[in-house]
This record gives C-alpha cells, structure tokens and sequence, in this order.
C-alpha cells in the first residue's frame, strides 16, 4: 500500500468530490467546486493512486492557517487525516501555525502537534481574524448558508475551537 501526499492544484474531479463530501459532513460547512479550486496551497493525499482526501494551508504575513482539512468517509479511521494535517504542518515548522475545528477528531490530532487552544476567536491574533472574516465573506452563498442551517438544525457538532502554535 502506498501512501503519498503531494502540493498540488485539484482537478475539477477532485474538487467536485470535495464539495459533495462537504455537503455531507457534520464537521465542515459546504464549500463549493468552484471555490475549492482557488486554494492554491492544497496538500492531496493518495492510497494507492485513490484520492484520500486533503488538507489545504493559507499562509498569511505571519501565520499559516490550516483547514479545511477533508478526508473522505470510506477512507476515515486509518490515520490518513493525522498523517495529512501532521505532513502539512511539518512543511510550516518555523511559522506561526492556526487551526480551527468543531471536529473531535481534529482537536485530539492538533493537540498532539503541539498546538495550544485558545479560548475564543478575540484572542488569536487579529492578522487570522481578518483572514476567517475575509474567508467567511467570499464562502458566503445560498447554497452555504442553507447547508450551514440544514447542519445546526440536524446534526449535534462540537464546540468550534481555536489551536494557536508560535
């Protein structure tokens, strides 16, 4: 079994598959084919030559934040997510690293790496409260909003967190 995890642009494939597997999560709000495919720091993982999943990065002037962070349903379980996320952090060592989730999952693996939670989003730095604003912004679509509302009225989510590492 080969598993390999690569920088690189998604295919229109791929990023469908992203957008209908965020659709189906508990954890991520809706992102779009179209959107997925503007990401430009997009770690991809394989098993086999089988797309996995993924792990995007933003870096900004000071700090890397990282997610969304998507491995596929049939594919979950195997430590595939916790390779993904720790191979990408790996690659930021010496920068300013953010992850925020509402997964368990991602909480337990980020505390692992070494990050800190924070106990709200007024006390991570304003250069990544700008960025969520932003990216909250340019997400925003009625497709989001009804997938956000269709998911907090069905679904029981964790408590969204912060995890900061200097």
């Amino acid at each position: 079994m080969s598993f390999d995890i690569t920088r690189r642009v998604l295919t229109e494939d791929e990023a469908h598959l992203l957008s209908e597997e965020t659709r189906k999560s508990h954890h991520i709000g809706f992102i779009s084919s179209l959107l997925w495919k503007t990401f430009p720091h997009v770690w991809v993982a394989t098993v086999d030559g089988v797309f996995v999943g993924v792990c995007v990065a933003f870096p900004l002037k000071a700090w890397v934040k990282f997610g969304p962070l998507v491995v596929f349903e049939k594919f979950q379980g195997k430590g595939y997510g916790r390779r993904l996320l720790t191979h990408a952090v790996n690659q930021y060592q010496h920068a300013n690293l953010f992850v925020g989730s509402s997964h368990p999952k991602v909480h337990t693996i980020i505390e692992s790496l070494g990050f800190e939670e924070e106990a709200s989003i007024f006390r991570v730095p304003f250069e990544v409260q700008r960025y969520l604003i932003r990216y909250i912004l340019m997400r925003t679509s009625y497709a989001y909003l009804v997938d956000a509302l269709r998911k907090k009225l069905l679904f029981r989510r964790g408590k969204y967190r912060y995890f900061l590492k200097r």
